[in-house]
Protein backbone atom coordinates (compact mmCIF):
# COMPACT_ATOMS: atom_id res chain seq x y z
CA UNK A 1 0.00 0.00 0.00
CA UNK A 2 2.85 2.39 0.83
CA UNK A 3 4.57 1.58 -2.48
CA UNK A 4 1.31 2.28 -4.33
CA UNK A 5 0.91 5.68 -2.68
CA UNK A 6 4.54 6.63 -3.33
CA UNK A 7 4.31 5.66 -7.00
CA UNK A 8 0.97 7.41 -7.48
CA UNK A 9 2.34 10.68 -6.07
CA UNK A 10 4.67 11.25 -9.04
CA UNK A 11 2.13 12.37 -11.62
CA UNK A 12 0.23 14.71 -9.26
CA UNK A 13 3.56 16.34 -8.47
CA UNK A 14 4.15 16.95 -12.19
CA UNK A 15 0.60 18.30 -12.45
CA UNK A 16 1.20 20.67 -9.55
CA UNK A 17 4.40 21.91 -11.15
CA UNK A 18 2.49 22.41 -14.41
CA UNK A 19 -0.08 24.51 -12.57
CA UNK A 20 2.65 26.65 -11.02
CA UNK A 21 4.24 27.23 -14.43
CA UNK A 22 0.90 28.22 -15.94
CA UNK A 23 0.20 30.62 -13.06
CA UNK A 24 3.63 32.22 -13.42
CA UNK A 25 3.09 32.53 -17.15
CA UNK A 26 -0.24 34.28 -16.72
CA UNK A 27 1.09 36.62 -14.04
CA UNK A 28 4.21 37.65 -15.99
CA UNK A 29 4.17 40.60 -18.36
CA UNK A 30 7.25 39.72 -20.48
CA UNK A 31 6.05 37.52 -23.36
CA UNK A 32 9.18 35.35 -23.31
CA UNK A 33 8.55 34.41 -19.65
CA UNK A 34 4.97 33.41 -20.44
CA UNK A 35 6.13 31.37 -23.44
CA UNK A 36 8.85 29.64 -21.42
CA UNK A 37 6.42 28.78 -18.62
CA UNK A 38 3.97 27.46 -21.19
CA UNK A 39 6.63 25.10 -22.55
CA UNK A 40 7.44 23.92 -19.03
CA UNK A 41 3.76 23.34 -18.32
CA UNK A 42 3.29 21.27 -21.48
CA UNK A 43 6.44 19.28 -20.76
CA UNK A 44 5.32 18.47 -17.22
CA UNK A 45 1.86 17.51 -18.47
CA UNK A 46 3.42 15.11 -20.98
CA UNK A 47 5.70 13.62 -18.32
CA UNK A 48 2.77 13.18 -15.93
CA UNK A 49 0.72 11.34 -18.54
CA UNK A 50 3.64 9.21 -19.69
CA UNK A 51 4.62 8.32 -16.11
CA UNK A 52 1.26 6.78 -15.23
CA UNK A 53 1.39 4.28 -18.09
CA UNK A 54 1.04 0.78 -16.57
CA UNK A 55 4.48 -0.78 -16.89
CA UNK A 56 7.79 -0.81 -15.08
CA UNK A 57 10.03 1.18 -14.72
CA UNK A 58 7.36 3.92 -14.79
CA UNK A 59 5.38 4.94 -11.72
CA UNK A 60 2.33 3.37 -13.29
CA UNK A 61 4.24 0.08 -13.38
CA UNK A 62 5.08 0.43 -9.68
CA UNK A 63 1.37 0.90 -9.03
CA UNK A 64 0.62 -2.25 -11.05
CA UNK A 65 3.23 -4.14 -9.04
CA UNK A 66 1.72 -2.96 -5.76
CA UNK A 67 -1.75 -4.04 -6.91
CA UNK A 68 -0.49 -7.45 -8.08
CA UNK A 69 1.37 -7.97 -4.82
CA UNK A 70 -1.84 -7.27 -2.93
CA UNK A 71 -3.59 -9.82 -5.15
CA UNK A 72 -0.90 -12.56 -5.10
CA UNK A 73 1.20 -11.76 -2.00
CA UNK A 74 4.27 -12.62 -4.08
CA UNK A 75 6.68 -9.72 -4.68
CA UNK A 76 8.74 -11.49 -7.36
CA UNK A 77 5.69 -12.58 -9.33
CA UNK A 78 4.17 -9.10 -9.08
CA UNK A 79 7.43 -7.48 -10.21
CA UNK A 80 7.75 -9.76 -13.24
CA UNK A 81 4.11 -9.12 -14.21
CA UNK A 82 4.62 -5.34 -14.02
CA UNK A 83 7.88 -5.60 -15.98
CA UNK A 84 6.18 -7.71 -18.67
CA UNK A 85 3.56 -4.98 -18.89
CA UNK A 86 6.41 -2.52 -19.43
CA UNK A 87 7.77 -4.64 -22.28
CA UNK A 88 4.34 -4.84 -23.89
CA UNK A 89 3.97 -1.08 -23.50
CA UNK A 90 7.31 -0.54 -25.26
CA UNK A 91 6.21 -2.69 -28.20
CA UNK A 92 2.86 -0.89 -28.46
CA UNK A 93 4.54 2.52 -28.32
CA UNK A 94 7.00 1.57 -31.03
CA UNK A 95 4.25 0.19 -33.27
CA UNK A 96 2.07 3.26 -32.74
CA UNK A 97 4.99 5.60 -33.46
CA UNK A 98 5.98 3.75 -36.62
CA UNK A 99 2.38 3.93 -37.77
CA UNK A 100 2.37 7.70 -37.33
CA UNK A 101 5.66 7.97 -39.20
CA UNK A 102 4.24 5.89 -42.05
CA UNK A 103 1.26 8.25 -42.39
CA UNK A 104 3.24 11.47 -41.92
CA UNK A 105 6.72 11.60 -43.41
CA UNK A 106 7.22 15.22 -42.33
CA UNK A 107 8.09 14.42 -38.69
CA UNK A 108 11.20 16.29 -37.53
CA UNK A 109 14.41 14.57 -36.49
CA UNK A 110 13.93 15.16 -32.75
CA UNK A 111 10.59 13.40 -32.71
CA UNK A 112 12.06 10.63 -34.86
CA UNK A 113 14.76 10.01 -32.25
CA UNK A 114 12.19 9.89 -29.43
CA UNK A 115 10.12 7.41 -31.40
CA UNK A 116 12.90 4.84 -30.99
CA UNK A 117 14.66 5.98 -27.82
CA UNK A 118 11.65 5.93 -25.47
CA UNK A 119 10.43 2.39 -26.38
CA UNK A 120 14.04 1.15 -26.26
CA UNK A 121 14.47 2.65 -22.79
CA UNK A 122 11.24 1.04 -21.58
CA UNK A 123 12.10 -2.36 -23.04
CA UNK A 124 15.66 -2.35 -21.69
CA UNK A 125 14.67 -1.28 -18.17
CA UNK A 126 11.77 -3.75 -17.99
CA UNK A 127 13.98 -6.58 -19.28
CA UNK A 128 16.65 -5.82 -16.67
CA UNK A 129 13.98 -5.93 -13.98
CA UNK A 130 12.80 -9.36 -15.16
CA UNK A 131 16.37 -10.74 -15.24
CA UNK A 132 17.23 -9.33 -11.82
CA UNK A 133 14.06 -10.72 -10.29
CA UNK A 134 14.66 -14.16 -11.83
CA UNK A 135 18.19 -14.19 -10.41
CA UNK A 136 16.92 -13.23 -6.97
CA UNK A 137 14.34 -16.02 -7.15
CA UNK A 138 17.07 -18.58 -7.91
CA UNK A 139 19.28 -17.24 -5.14
CA UNK A 140 16.44 -17.50 -2.65
CA UNK A 141 16.00 -21.17 -3.57
CA UNK A 142 19.65 -21.92 -2.81
CA UNK A 143 20.34 -22.89 0.79
CA UNK A 144 23.53 -23.29 2.78
CA UNK A 145 22.85 -27.01 3.19
CA UNK A 146 22.69 -27.51 -0.59
CA UNK A 147 25.92 -25.59 -1.15
CA UNK A 148 27.88 -27.10 1.73
CA UNK A 149 30.51 -29.81 1.50
CA UNK A 150 29.90 -32.83 3.75
CA UNK A 151 32.22 -33.12 6.72
CA UNK A 152 33.05 -35.85 9.20
CA UNK A 153 33.34 -35.26 12.94
CA UNK A 154 36.37 -36.89 14.56
CA UNK A 155 37.79 -36.90 18.06
CA UNK A 156 40.63 -34.51 18.79
CA UNK A 157 42.94 -37.22 20.15
CA UNK A 158 43.08 -39.48 17.07
CA UNK A 159 45.84 -39.21 14.54
CA UNK A 160 45.53 -37.27 11.32
CA UNK A 161 45.87 -40.52 9.36
CA UNK A 162 42.92 -42.09 11.15
CA UNK A 163 40.91 -38.90 10.78
CA UNK A 164 41.49 -38.85 7.02
CA UNK A 165 40.54 -42.52 6.85
CA UNK A 166 37.31 -41.81 8.75
CA UNK A 167 36.53 -38.95 6.40
CA UNK A 168 37.04 -41.19 3.36
CA UNK A 169 34.84 -43.93 4.81
CA UNK A 170 32.15 -41.50 5.93
CA UNK A 171 31.90 -39.75 2.58
CA UNK A 172 33.04 -36.44 4.00
CA UNK A 173 35.57 -34.18 2.35
CA UNK A 174 36.33 -32.01 5.38
CA UNK A 175 37.28 -32.68 8.99
CA UNK A 176 35.48 -31.21 11.98
CA UNK A 177 37.02 -31.96 15.37
CA UNK A 178 35.20 -32.49 18.65
CA UNK A 179 36.40 -32.77 22.20
CA UNK A 180 34.23 -34.09 25.03
CA UNK A 181 31.21 -34.03 22.73
CA UNK A 182 31.59 -30.40 21.64
CA UNK A 183 32.90 -29.19 18.32
CA UNK A 184 36.10 -27.23 18.79
CA UNK A 185 37.27 -26.50 15.27
CA UNK A 186 37.94 -27.42 11.66
CA UNK A 187 41.05 -28.88 10.05
CA UNK A 188 41.73 -26.75 6.94
CA UNK A 189 42.77 -28.51 3.75
CA UNK A 190 45.83 -26.29 3.56
CA UNK A 191 47.02 -27.59 6.95
CA UNK A 192 46.51 -31.20 5.87
CA UNK A 193 48.50 -30.62 2.68
CA UNK A 194 51.27 -28.85 4.60
CA UNK A 195 51.67 -31.74 7.07
CA UNK A 196 54.30 -34.29 5.92
CA UNK A 197 52.82 -37.73 5.25
CA UNK A 198 55.27 -39.40 7.62
CA UNK A 199 53.75 -37.38 10.48
CA UNK A 200 50.13 -38.30 9.70
CA UNK A 201 50.31 -41.34 11.98
CA UNK A 202 51.81 -39.48 14.91
CA UNK A 203 50.23 -36.03 15.07
CA UNK A 204 46.84 -35.71 16.85
CA UNK A 205 44.27 -34.02 14.69
CA UNK A 206 43.42 -31.74 17.61
CA UNK A 207 46.72 -29.93 17.12
CA UNK A 208 45.78 -28.92 13.59
CA UNK A 209 42.37 -27.38 14.16
CA UNK A 210 41.35 -23.87 13.39
CA UNK A 211 38.96 -22.74 16.20
CA UNK A 212 35.29 -22.34 15.42
CA UNK A 213 35.59 -18.72 16.49
CA UNK A 214 37.20 -18.16 13.07
CA UNK A 215 34.02 -19.37 11.39
CA UNK A 216 30.45 -18.17 11.16
CA UNK A 217 27.66 -20.54 12.10
CA UNK A 218 24.82 -20.51 9.59
CA UNK A 219 21.56 -22.44 9.64
CA UNK A 220 21.31 -25.08 6.94
CA UNK A 221 18.16 -23.47 5.54
CA UNK A 222 19.79 -20.04 5.19
CA UNK A 223 19.30 -18.64 1.69
CA UNK A 224 21.96 -17.13 -0.55
CA UNK A 225 21.18 -13.48 0.40
CA UNK A 226 21.53 -14.42 4.07
CA UNK A 227 24.84 -16.15 3.34
CA UNK A 228 26.11 -13.07 1.47
CA UNK A 229 25.12 -10.91 4.42
CA UNK A 230 27.15 -13.06 6.81
CA UNK A 231 30.08 -13.15 4.36
CA UNK A 232 30.22 -9.37 4.34
CA UNK A 233 30.18 -9.27 8.14
CA UNK A 234 32.78 -12.03 8.70
CA UNK A 235 35.54 -11.16 6.26
CA UNK A 236 38.16 -12.61 8.61
CA UNK A 237 36.76 -16.11 8.02
CA UNK A 238 37.92 -16.05 4.39
CA UNK A 239 34.38 -16.97 3.35
CA UNK A 240 34.52 -20.40 5.00
CA UNK A 241 31.58 -21.36 7.16
CA UNK A 242 30.24 -24.16 9.27
CA UNK A 243 26.62 -24.71 8.23
CA UNK A 244 24.41 -26.12 10.94
CA UNK A 245 21.00 -25.71 12.45
CA UNK A 246 22.29 -22.46 13.90
CA UNK A 247 24.47 -24.14 16.54
CA UNK A 248 27.74 -26.07 16.26
CA UNK A 249 26.14 -29.48 15.91
CA UNK A 250 25.83 -30.60 12.27
CA UNK A 251 29.01 -31.17 10.25
CA UNK A 252 29.03 -29.40 6.91
CA UNK A 253 31.33 -26.75 5.50
CA UNK A 254 30.73 -24.08 2.90
CA UNK A 255 33.74 -22.44 1.25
Amino acid sequence: QAAFHIASSGSPSCGLLRGVCRAVGWASTPPWVAELCGHFALTNAAIAIFNVLPGLPLDGGAMVRAFMWRLWRDHARATIAAARAGQALAVLMLGFSLGLLYKDSGVNAGVLVLVFVVPFFLWSAASRTVRRTRINQRLNRLTAARLAQPAVVVASNISLANALKAAAEGGGVRLVVHEAGSLIGVVPDSVVRATPRERHEHIPVGQLVRPLTNYALIAGNATAPEIFSVVSQKRATKSTFVTTDGSSSAPALLD
